[in-house]
Protein backbone atom coordinates (compact mmCIF):
# COMPACT_ATOMS: atom_id res chain seq x y z
CA UNK A 1 0.00 0.00 0.00
CA UNK A 2 1.28 3.47 -0.96
CA UNK A 3 2.00 5.65 2.08
CA UNK A 4 -0.46 8.55 2.76
CA UNK A 5 2.34 11.15 2.74
CA UNK A 6 3.47 10.10 -0.74
CA UNK A 7 -0.07 10.43 -2.14
CA UNK A 8 -0.45 13.93 -0.61
CA UNK A 9 2.83 15.09 -2.05
CA UNK A 10 1.80 13.69 -5.44
CA UNK A 11 -1.56 15.60 -5.37
CA UNK A 12 0.13 18.87 -4.43
CA UNK A 13 2.60 18.40 -7.22
CA UNK A 14 -0.21 17.83 -9.70
CA UNK A 15 -1.97 21.01 -8.54
CA UNK A 16 1.21 23.02 -8.98
CA UNK A 17 1.70 21.56 -12.43
CA UNK A 18 -1.86 22.54 -13.41
CA UNK A 19 -1.33 26.08 -12.11
CA UNK A 20 1.88 26.37 -14.13
CA UNK A 21 0.13 25.26 -17.29
CA UNK A 22 -3.03 27.38 -16.80
CA UNK A 23 -1.65 30.46 -15.05
CA UNK A 24 -2.48 32.74 -17.96
CA UNK A 25 -6.10 31.60 -17.98
CA UNK A 26 -6.41 32.04 -14.22
CA UNK A 27 -4.76 35.46 -14.26
CA UNK A 28 -6.90 36.57 -17.18
CA UNK A 29 -10.07 35.48 -15.41
CA UNK A 30 -9.13 37.43 -12.27
CA UNK A 31 -8.32 40.53 -14.31
CA UNK A 32 -11.64 40.22 -16.15
CA UNK A 33 -13.61 39.96 -12.88
CA UNK A 34 -11.84 42.99 -11.42
CA UNK A 35 -12.49 44.95 -14.62
CA UNK A 36 -16.20 44.07 -14.59
CA UNK A 37 -16.59 45.12 -10.94
CA UNK A 38 -14.76 48.38 -11.61
CA UNK A 39 -16.90 49.08 -14.67
CA UNK A 40 -20.10 48.51 -12.70
CA UNK A 41 -18.92 50.89 -9.97
CA UNK A 42 -18.05 53.59 -12.48
CA UNK A 43 -21.34 53.15 -14.35
CA UNK A 44 -23.45 53.77 -11.22
CA UNK A 45 -25.11 57.21 -11.17
CA UNK A 46 -24.31 59.06 -7.92
CA UNK A 47 -27.33 60.01 -5.80
CA UNK A 48 -27.31 63.26 -3.80
CA UNK A 49 -29.56 64.15 -0.88
CA UNK A 50 -30.63 67.62 0.24
CA UNK A 51 -32.63 68.55 3.33
CA UNK A 52 -34.30 71.53 4.97
CA UNK A 53 -35.57 72.14 8.51
CA UNK A 54 -38.99 73.67 9.23
CA UNK A 55 -40.00 75.15 12.59
CA UNK A 56 -43.73 74.95 13.34
CA UNK A 57 -45.60 77.71 15.16
CA UNK A 58 -49.08 77.27 16.71
CA UNK A 59 -52.20 78.90 15.29
CA UNK A 60 -53.13 82.06 17.16
CA UNK A 61 -56.83 81.23 16.99
CA UNK A 62 -56.26 78.10 19.11
CA UNK A 63 -55.12 80.17 22.09
CA UNK A 64 -57.80 82.81 21.45
CA UNK A 65 -60.77 80.44 21.68
CA UNK A 66 -59.29 77.91 24.11
CA UNK A 67 -56.81 79.68 26.42
CA UNK A 68 -56.78 76.71 28.81
CA UNK A 69 -55.78 74.40 25.95
CA UNK A 70 -53.27 76.75 24.34
CA UNK A 71 -50.43 74.36 25.17
CA UNK A 72 -50.58 71.80 22.36
CA UNK A 73 -48.72 68.49 22.50
CA UNK A 74 -45.68 69.09 20.20
CA UNK A 75 -45.58 65.46 19.07
CA UNK A 76 -49.22 65.51 18.06
CA UNK A 77 -48.82 68.87 16.32
CA UNK A 78 -45.86 67.58 14.30
CA UNK A 79 -47.72 64.40 13.31
CA UNK A 80 -50.68 66.48 12.13
CA UNK A 81 -48.40 68.69 10.05
CA UNK A 82 -46.68 65.65 8.52
CA UNK A 83 -50.09 64.52 7.27
CA UNK A 84 -50.71 67.97 5.78
CA UNK A 85 -47.28 68.00 4.13
CA UNK A 86 -48.07 64.70 2.42
CA UNK A 87 -51.66 65.67 1.59
CA UNK A 88 -52.93 65.72 -1.98
CA UNK A 89 -53.53 69.48 -1.83
CA UNK A 90 -49.92 70.26 -0.93
CA UNK A 91 -48.46 67.72 -3.38
CA UNK A 92 -50.60 69.17 -6.16
CA UNK A 93 -49.48 72.72 -5.35
CA UNK A 94 -45.84 71.57 -5.26
CA UNK A 95 -46.15 69.84 -8.64
CA UNK A 96 -47.54 73.05 -10.11
CA UNK A 97 -44.73 75.15 -8.62
CA UNK A 98 -41.96 72.71 -9.57
CA UNK A 99 -43.30 71.77 -12.98
CA UNK A 100 -43.77 68.08 -12.25
CA UNK A 101 -44.54 65.69 -9.42
CA UNK A 102 -41.71 65.20 -6.94
CA UNK A 103 -41.19 62.93 -3.96
CA UNK A 104 -39.78 64.02 -0.63
CA UNK A 105 -39.30 62.51 2.80
CA UNK A 106 -40.80 64.34 5.79
CA UNK A 107 -39.89 63.26 9.32
CA UNK A 108 -39.98 64.71 12.81
CA UNK A 109 -36.82 66.46 13.90
CA UNK A 110 -37.00 65.11 17.45
CA UNK A 111 -38.69 66.38 20.60
CA UNK A 112 -39.16 69.95 19.35
CA UNK A 113 -41.55 71.40 16.73
CA UNK A 114 -39.19 70.74 13.84
CA UNK A 115 -39.84 68.84 10.62
CA UNK A 116 -37.04 67.74 8.29
CA UNK A 117 -37.72 67.58 4.55
CA UNK A 118 -35.35 65.54 2.38
CA UNK A 119 -35.12 64.83 -1.36
CA UNK A 120 -32.72 62.88 -3.56
CA UNK A 121 -31.56 63.37 -7.14
CA UNK A 122 -28.63 62.61 -9.41
CA UNK A 123 -27.97 66.36 -9.42
CA UNK A 124 -27.20 68.11 -6.12
CA UNK A 125 -28.78 71.33 -7.43
CA UNK A 126 -32.00 69.54 -8.39
CA UNK A 127 -32.14 67.78 -5.02
CA UNK A 128 -31.82 71.14 -3.26
CA UNK A 129 -34.41 72.75 -5.56
CA UNK A 130 -36.90 69.97 -4.85
CA UNK A 131 -36.61 70.48 -1.10
CA UNK A 132 -36.73 74.28 -1.29
CA UNK A 133 -39.74 74.36 -3.62
CA UNK A 134 -41.59 71.87 -1.42
CA UNK A 135 -40.79 73.82 1.76
CA UNK A 136 -41.76 77.19 0.25
CA UNK A 137 -44.97 75.82 -1.26
CA UNK A 138 -45.98 74.16 2.01
CA UNK A 139 -45.25 77.43 3.83
CA UNK A 140 -47.44 79.32 1.33
CA UNK A 141 -50.28 76.80 1.61
CA UNK A 142 -50.15 76.94 5.40
CA UNK A 143 -50.10 80.75 5.27
CA UNK A 144 -53.29 80.76 3.19
CA UNK A 145 -54.91 78.31 5.61
CA UNK A 146 -53.99 80.46 8.61
CA UNK A 147 -55.29 83.63 6.95
CA UNK A 148 -58.59 81.84 6.24
CA UNK A 149 -58.66 80.59 9.83
CA UNK A 150 -58.05 84.09 11.19
CA UNK A 151 -60.75 85.53 8.93
CA UNK A 152 -63.31 82.98 10.09
CA UNK A 153 -62.28 83.46 13.71
CA UNK A 154 -62.74 87.22 13.41
CA UNK A 155 -66.23 86.73 12.01
CA UNK A 156 -67.14 84.47 14.93
CA UNK A 157 -65.75 86.93 17.47
CA UNK A 158 -67.47 89.90 15.84
CA UNK A 159 -70.79 88.04 15.93
CA UNK A 160 -70.30 87.35 19.63
CA UNK A 161 -69.44 91.01 20.24
CA UNK A 162 -72.57 92.14 18.39
CA UNK A 163 -74.72 89.71 20.40
CA UNK A 164 -73.30 90.93 23.72
CA UNK A 165 -73.81 94.56 22.70
CA UNK A 166 -77.44 93.87 21.77
CA UNK A 167 -77.97 92.20 25.15
CA UNK A 168 -76.43 95.18 26.96
CA UNK A 169 -78.58 97.60 24.96
CA UNK A 170 -81.65 95.54 25.86
CA UNK A 171 -80.72 95.64 29.55
CA UNK A 172 -80.16 99.40 29.44
CA UNK A 173 -83.33 100.18 27.47
CA UNK A 174 -85.58 100.75 30.53
CA UNK A 175 -82.94 103.11 31.93
CA UNK A 176 -82.81 104.97 28.62
CA UNK A 177 -86.59 105.43 28.75
CA UNK A 178 -86.38 106.87 32.28
CA UNK A 179 -83.48 109.11 31.24
CA UNK A 180 -85.65 110.57 28.47
CA UNK A 181 -88.45 111.23 30.95
CA UNK A 182 -86.04 112.85 33.39
CA UNK A 183 -84.59 115.02 30.64
CA UNK A 184 -88.09 116.21 29.73
CA UNK A 185 -89.14 116.82 33.36
CA UNK A 186 -88.13 120.02 35.14
CA UNK A 187 -86.22 119.46 38.35
CA UNK A 188 -88.88 121.49 40.15
CA UNK A 189 -91.61 119.09 39.05
CA UNK A 190 -92.89 116.89 41.95
CA UNK A 191 -92.54 113.77 39.74
CA UNK A 192 -88.85 114.38 39.12
CA UNK A 193 -87.79 112.96 42.48
CA UNK A 194 -89.95 109.87 41.94
CA UNK A 195 -88.44 109.31 38.49
CA UNK A 196 -84.93 109.68 39.90
CA UNK A 197 -85.65 107.18 42.67
CA UNK A 198 -87.16 104.72 40.18
CA UNK A 199 -84.11 105.02 37.95
CA UNK A 200 -81.77 104.35 40.85
CA UNK A 201 -83.72 101.24 41.89
CA UNK A 202 -83.75 99.92 38.32
CA UNK A 203 -80.05 100.60 37.92
CA UNK A 204 -79.34 98.59 41.07
CA UNK A 205 -81.46 95.70 39.79
CA UNK A 206 -79.71 95.36 36.43
CA UNK A 207 -76.22 96.27 37.61
CA UNK A 208 -74.95 92.69 38.15
CA UNK A 209 -76.34 91.33 34.90
CA UNK A 210 -75.09 94.31 32.93
CA UNK A 211 -71.62 94.08 34.48
CA UNK A 212 -71.41 90.41 33.50
CA UNK A 213 -72.38 91.18 29.90
CA UNK A 214 -69.93 94.09 29.74
CA UNK A 215 -67.13 91.90 31.10
CA UNK A 216 -67.75 89.26 28.43
CA UNK A 217 -68.01 91.95 25.77
CA UNK A 218 -64.65 93.40 26.83
CA UNK A 219 -63.07 89.94 26.79
CA UNK A 220 -64.22 89.23 23.23
CA UNK A 221 -63.16 92.69 22.08
CA UNK A 222 -59.65 92.01 23.40
CA UNK A 223 -59.58 88.64 21.64
CA UNK A 224 -60.58 90.32 18.40
CA UNK A 225 -57.80 92.87 18.80
CA UNK A 226 -55.27 90.06 19.31
CA UNK A 227 -56.50 88.29 16.18
CA UNK A 228 -56.33 91.49 14.16
CA UNK A 229 -52.77 92.05 15.35
CA UNK A 230 -51.86 88.44 14.57
CA UNK A 231 -53.28 88.83 11.07
CA UNK A 232 -51.08 91.87 10.45
CA UNK A 233 -48.00 90.10 11.82
CA UNK A 234 -48.57 86.79 10.04
CA UNK A 235 -45.98 86.55 7.29
CA UNK A 236 -44.63 82.99 7.46
CA UNK A 237 -47.81 80.95 7.69
CA UNK A 238 -46.80 79.50 11.03
CA UNK A 239 -43.80 77.79 9.43
CA UNK A 240 -40.28 79.14 9.57
CA UNK A 241 -37.73 77.66 7.16
CA UNK A 242 -34.69 77.38 9.41
CA UNK A 243 -32.15 75.88 7.02
CA UNK A 244 -32.93 75.98 3.29
CA UNK A 245 -31.15 73.32 1.25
Amino acid sequence: MEPMQDRTETNIGEYIAVLRRRWMVIAGTMILVVAIVAALDFSKTPIYEASSQLLLQPKQSESIFSPAQASVDPTRAVQNELKIINSLAVRTAVAKAYGEKISISAVSGGDDDVIILSATDSSPKDAARKVNVYAETYQSERFNAIVDDLTQSKLVLQQQIDDFQKEIDSINKPLAVLDEKLAATPTTDPTYADLSAERERLDQQIQVRRADMESQLSDYQQRLQVLQLSERLTTTGGVQILNPA
